[in-house]
């Protein structure tokens, strides 16, 4: 039976192969990969992505804005995503997210205005009624509160950060009641001069609290689907975000997971919200479950095994037999026909074969990628 696979989160639109495009989905193809879903980054590569979507039937194109990417928006930014979007109904939304790892350090994760892009593009998901596709490192708990409450999570992410100061909760209490709301100014004239920051967020929490509106203001369950891509979250998280819609998404990234935390989570999931993707050109695969191919045209072959292999007949490129890929240069770019790993890695940990892991993961993205106006429903 002839194996089929979706690639639900890669970015064949960067600047490292996009060069090498049209070659690396053919032979992605080959291999059985029959939908990449290529996820934009920031306003500088949309249109790209979207003449990919347009000049390939297999690429489902996303639009969100990266948080590596955020600090580098242009005042109409969101305008132009939804523009995007109008002129693109085939999209789904993304990559959007929450990062405090060490790539993402030098943003200002406390900074309110970073918070209210991440929520104003899972709302603009939801209001599309399209999936989107969700970057987090780091940050599952604060990306639970902000998909559960949306600006009421924001504003639960700022009182656990000045939950020590007295003074913010003076001003909370008093202003809380709006008949005394006109006395705001005055109470943050009171504040320490040295407190600009807290100032600001205190005045930010009582424009939210204040609002007419504040009652719809929660983000709540995606009915279209959220896709945690790359997913290293506990399997004691997996139930919550389960609840709220999501889909978890395993990448390369898996293998650098210790082998005991990663089964436990894998088997939290249930198996309708499986998907596997390649995150490629990132999460390059160990090469300790199959051949690896190479951007460059080549195949990697881990030793010991067959060079006779699948990947040979499809590909002419030079081989190179090592025990593993740590014997690659660090910036070797993914693959995305190196999603077979990913499925043969994760296969092994559920105990299950690579056909069912296949069959069912498949079965889950064409689900999910299934709005109207998508590329899936087209005959």
């Amino acid at each position: 039976m002839t194996m089929k696979l979706f690639d639900a989160h890669c970015h064949l639109q960067d600047p490292r192969i996009l060069n090498k495009t049209p070659q690396l989905i053919a032979t992605a193809l080959d291999t059985g990969v029959v939908r990449f879903a290529v996820n934009g980054v920031s306003e500088k590569d949309w249109n790209l992505v979207k003449e990919m979507g347009e000049s390939y039937p297999s690429v489902i194109p996303c639009f969100g804005l990266h948080p590596w990417f955020i600090e580098e928006r242009t005042p109409n930014w969101f305008n132009t995503l939804k523009e995007f979007f109008q002129i693109t109904p085939s999209a789904a939304v993304g990559e959007v997210g929450l990062d405090k790892g060490s790539h993402g350090k030098k943003i200002d994760f406390n900074d309110q205005v970073f918070l209210t892009e991440v929520i104003r593009m899972l709302e603009l998901a939801k209001e599309l009624n399209r999936p989107v596709s969700v970057h987090c490192v780091h940050a599952f708990g604060d990306l639970l509160e902000i998909m559960k409450y949306g600006w009421h999570g924001q504003v639960g992410l700022l009182f656990s950060k000045f939950n020590q100061n007295e003074k913010f909760f003076d001003v909370i209490t008093f202003a809380s009641r709006s008949c005394y709301a006109s006395q705001l100014p005055y109470l943050l004239v009171d504040l320490d001069k040295d407190s600009l920051n807290l100032s600001y967020i205190v005045s930010t929490f009582i424009s939210f609290l204040l609002m007419d509106a504040v009652s719809n203001l929660s983000t709540g369950p995606f009915p279209a689907g959220v896709i945690l891509h790359s997913f290293l979250g506990s399997a004691e998280m997996v139930p919550e975000f389960a609840k709220l819609g999501a889909y978890f998404s395993f990448s390369g990234f898996l293998m650098s997971m210790k082998k005991e935390k990663a089964t436990k989570m894998l088997k939290a999931v249930s198996s309708d919200r499986i998907l596997l993707e390649t995150d490629a050109p990132d999460a390059l695969p160990n090469g300790k479950f199959g051949s690896l191919f190479l951007v460059d045209g080549g195949i990697f072959h881990p030793k010991g095994e067959n060079s006779s292999s699948n990947a040979d007949s499809l590909h002419d490129g030079d081989s190179h037999p090592s025990k593993d890929a740590s014997a690659l240069p660090r910036e070797t770019p993914n693959h995305p026909a190196n999603i077979h790993n990913v499925l043969s890695y994760v296969a092994s940990l559920l105990d299950i074969t690579k056909q069912e892991l296949a069959e069912l993961s498949y079965a889950n993205a064409v689900r999910l990628f299934s709005y109207e106006g998508s590329k899936v429903l087209e005959k």
